[in-house]
């Protein structure tokens, strides 16, 4: 509009010189015609696509984070540019936008649904034009926290903000930490609270925030800090302000007047977990003074009073010459009574009298080590570090170790009421890794008795377990099949072979063996392994009582090649009795589409969806049916669509490249071509538009 009215605006200005200057007529259409030609052709110039450039790419944007809350009703998202400003957006179900907000990122939804909480970023602009390089970190503009309540459409925006929780299985309550105003950090009446600075050390002040009514309470220096799982409490560790709050570990129950001490101290605590309820806490803690030599200790509280120590470096059970290690995690057995931790070995002290620039700076390697000089090199810090595995038992106070330097890794089982962990051994066979895949020796460990027994020596991947803790399974790259082992029994099971069930990858070119194509899972009660072959999904009872039963039917006729998408909620194995939703591809066409697989009452799938685009593997809200998937191209950018199960209505959320239109995009298909030794081969073949 403004170019056509600037056209007629020329035109007149012309044609009123031309009288002036006593053009005829004719001189006068003439000289229109060619200024309207002109003009027609710097406007199709604009409207011509272009090549992308630079700025075009650094400023095209990405779907980066993608949410949905519990109940499905609403969907958040952030799209983000790979130089400059993101956005966050919140849609309705129906695909109504309810709000956007610019630098925002790390969105949560609570778990009722009713609050977004997320961070702002400062504007890169900004940040750019101090330059982060010559300014200090206090001179540079804070990040903030936003809340919104969604149905509200109220907007909160928090300064000085460092970082949030909400709980993951309730809801109604947020923790965040902020830095306090210069000289205001402990909140105290003496000068000297306010020469304690906020550090990482010390800790930053911790505010509570009733996201109903509004309400905060706040604790100072506080360096760590969680919610229980399932109980309305939070934890915290506060280094104390001198006045009102002593150093320790607190536990507030939320709505109650103030918070529990559960130990009080100057002292490195670390580690710090809670039970499920909140009922029980366990830590590590060394003693203030101490330094850095100084001992770690398990501690424990039961509920009531104060917690106390349970496992020390001189308890019995710690192995010769190793102490408990500040680096390993604390977790709980599944009856409660046992106490997961971190033990490793003593390493000698550097010398403190030998200055840094005489200490000698030697490796030392030796052909026979299992693991190559650079790949130590580079693993250092990380073994330094490392922490094996022990337990606590807290009916008889005994410690036994699960991990030990031979057999570093470990996975936990649940057989009827005795413990089990599995342990793999890699160390035999690390020097022939150095040519060949890596090996293991497996073996079970009772952690009622301490008992090791092994079960398998020598095989060339990892073992897993089943969900019900019956079986153990594997596959064997020598002849291509899947084996299982019945723990109760003691006894070994190949489940597949190669004439039945093709497990292992049928287009390898290369020398090395054949990888498989994997395992969606188990059906409930260990009843049965589904395993992948090339196109299809095999049910394979794993005792190998009766031969696999292929679920998908049709998928190697048709050329389709079925994978089964396991939503977290699902949990840990696949109900038969449920509908499932598989992803499909067609391997000649490319095209691919969901679909609904009926276990029980009509194993081959229907399509819900499809075409030829390629989908993602959509995800799910946790209480409903609601999903959120993309359709991608090489010419349609992978918006977000938002759907049910049932896919028979989808609604486009995102438009994150709205200008993809303005840019020579070029062409993509499948070329088809004959190798030098006479294989058939496929590829795609991109070519640039108008080639």
């Amino acid at each position: 509009m403004d170019k056509t009215y600037d056209f007629f605006a020329l035109k007149e200005s012309k044609m009123a010189k031309s009288r002036t200057h006593g053009l005829s007529g004719r001189a006068e259409s003439r000289l229109c015609l060619l200024l309207g030609l002109v003009m027609s052709l710097v406007s199709n110039l604009d409207g011509q696509k272009r090549p992308l450039k630079t700025d075009d790419i650094e400023s095209w944007r990405r779907i980066t984070e993608k949410v949905i809350s519990p109940d499905g009703r609403w969907i958040a998202y952030k799209t983000e540019p790979w130089k400059g400003d993101s956005r966050i957006f919140l849609y309705s179900r129906k695909g109504e936008q309810k709000f956007s907000y610019d630098g925002g990122t790390n969105i949560r939804i609570t778990d009722d649904s009713e609050f977004m909480i997320f961070a702002v970023m400062p504007a890169d602009k900004s940040v750019r034009e101090l330059n982060p390089r010559k300014n200090q970190k206090a001179d540079l503009p804070s990040e903030l926290l936003g809340i919104y309540a969604i149905r509200s459409g109220k907007l909160d925006l928090i300064k000085n903000f460092r970082n949030y929780r909400i709980p993951e299985k309730w809801a109604g309550w947020l923790a965040y930490q902020v830095e306090s105003p210069a000289g205001d950090a402990g909140g105290g009446k003496h000068e000297e609270n306010k020469r304690k600075k906020e550090t990482e050390k010390n800790g930053y002040r911790l505010n509570l925030r009733d996201l109903e009514s509004g309400v905060v309470c706040s604790w100072p220096f506080v360096t760590e800090y969680f919610f229980a799982e399932k109980a309305k409490k939070l934890v915290f560790i506060t280094t104390g302000d001198e006045e009102e709050w002593t150093a320790g570990i607190y536990m507030y129950e939320l709505g109650t007047e103030g918070a529990r001490p559960l130990i009080t101290g100057q002292n490195d605590y670390r580690q710090v977990a809670a039970s499920e309820n909140g009922d029980k806490l366990a830590f590590l803690l060394k003693p203030d003074g101490d330094g850095a030599a100084g001992d770690f200790s398990l501690y424990y509280w039961d509920g009531q009073g104060r917690a106390r120590e349970i496992a020390n470096n001189r308890c019995q059970g710690m192995p010769e010459k190793w102490r408990i290690s500040e680096n390993g995690g604390i977790s709980y057995s599944n009856d409660g009574k046992g106490i997961f931790f971190g033990i490793a070995p003593l390493r000698p002290d550097r010398d403190a009298d030998v200055p840094d620039d005489e200490f000698p700076g030697v490796d030392i390697w030796h052909g026979g080590e299992g693991v190559l000089h650079s790949v130590q090199l580079v693993n250092r810090d990380h073994e330094l570090k490392r922490a094996y595995q022990a337990v606590h038992h807290l009916d008889d106070q005994a410690l036994i170790p699960i991990e030990t330097e031979d057999m570093p890794q470990s996975r936990f089982l649940r057989r009827g009421k005795a413990d089990m962990f599995l342990l793999h051994s890699s160390k035999p066979y690390e020097r022939q890794s150095m040519w060949d895949r890596l090996h293991y020796d497996a073996y079970l460990l009772d952690l009622t008795t301490g008992e090791r027994r092994i079960i398998k020596k020598d095989i060339g991947t990892r073992i897993q377990a089943s969900p019900g803790g019956q079986y153990l399974v594997w596959y064997n790259y020598g002849d291509s099949s899947y084996y299982t082992y019945h723990l109760e029994s003691g006894k070994e099971y190949r489940i597949t072979e190669p004439a039945t069930l093709r497990a292992e990858i049928e287009t390898n070119t290369t020398f090395d063996q054949n990888e498989p194509y994997g395992s969606p899972g188990w059906l409930e009660d260990d009843r049965a392994v589904l395993i992948y072959d090339r196109y299809d999904i095999w049910k394979v009872d794993p005792e190998n009582r009766h031969g696999p039963k292929n679920l998908t039917v049709s998928g190697r006729k048709d050329k389709i090649v079925y994978r089964l998408i396991n939503f977290p909620e699902a949990g840990g194995s696949i109900a038969e009795e449920e509908i499932q939703i598989l992803l499909g591809t067609n391997e000649t066409s490319r095209s691919s589409g969901y679909y609904k697989w009926d276990l029980k009452r009509s194993p081959e799938p229907e399509r819900l969806i499809g075409g030829d685009y390629r989908l993602s593997l959509p995800i799910k809200a946790e209480d409903s049916d609601t999903i959120v998937y993309t359709k991608e191209t090489f010419h349609t950018f992978p918006d977000l669509f938002v759907s049910d199960l049932k896919f028979r209505e989808s609604v486009r959320i995102s438009e994150a490249n709205p200008r993809q239109s303005d840019f020579l995009w070029g062409t993509a298909e499948v070329y088809e071509w004959t190798s030098l030794d006479g294989r058939k081969l496929e590829g795609l073949l991109y070519k640039p538009e108008g080639f």
